[in-house]
């Protein structure tokens, strides 16, 4: 089984912030931007077949980037949302399975979240040409065709982990409970 990871999910659904998590625990950033933590080669492929269709000079182009790849990586585009299906053949050619980890987030967040950033098709949330509705529906079936190790994480559980640990804050395991030193401290202070 590979440790390499591809994070997977609509815009907006914490795919960045699962992604840095992974970075900052060790997986390899490769060419990810600062700014959406987004592969960059991995977008121009993406942008390349969603604005031209799929062609078999993709595939070329696909592996020879997979190649490029410091491992394990963990990468990240929502146009993979779009474009998945035409990754699997390259990832095989290139020998590896990486575990897909699609990241889902409560509808109506998810929705305000588009709205907020002013992502409108027509009426309706969304991005490239595609409302939110129609992206959810095709990272289902894209997540569906995944042949390999695959998982959903909920967004809204992620934020949760997240907080468990505050920055400045050092935390201990003690029977069974998660205990902040400094209230330990205060604690035995006072006994």
């Amino acid at each position: 089984m590979s440790n390499d990871v591809i994070v997977f999910g609509v815009g907006h659904s914490g795919t960045s912030l699962l992604t840095k998590m992974l970075h900052t625990l060790g997986w390899k950033a490769n060419d990810a931007d600062e700014s959406f933590v987004e592969s960059e080669g991995l977008r121009a492929i993406n942008r390349d077949i969603i604005a031209n269709g799929y062609s078999p000079d993709h595939s070329e182009s696909q592996i020879k980037f997979i190649a490029s790849l410091g491992r394990p990586f963990a990468l990240k585009d929502p146009r993979l949302v779009e474009t998945l299906p035409h990754w699997i053949a390259s990832f095989e050619a290139a020998g590896l399975q990486p575990t897909l980890l699609m990241i889902e987030r409560d509808r109506d967040a998810l929705a305000q979240s588009y709205l907020d950033r002013k992502e409108m098709v027509g009426t309706q949330p969304g991005t490239r040409q595609k409302t939110l509705s129609e992206l959810i529906e095709l990272a289902s079936r894209a997540f569906a065709r995944w042949p390999h190790s695959k998982m959903v994480i909920q967004y809204e559980n992620l934020v949760q982990a997240a907080l468990l640990v505050k920055e400045n804050r050092s935390m201990r395991r003690s029977g069974g409970l998660w205990l902040d030193d400094q209230s330990q401290i205060a604690s035995s202070e006072v006994s």
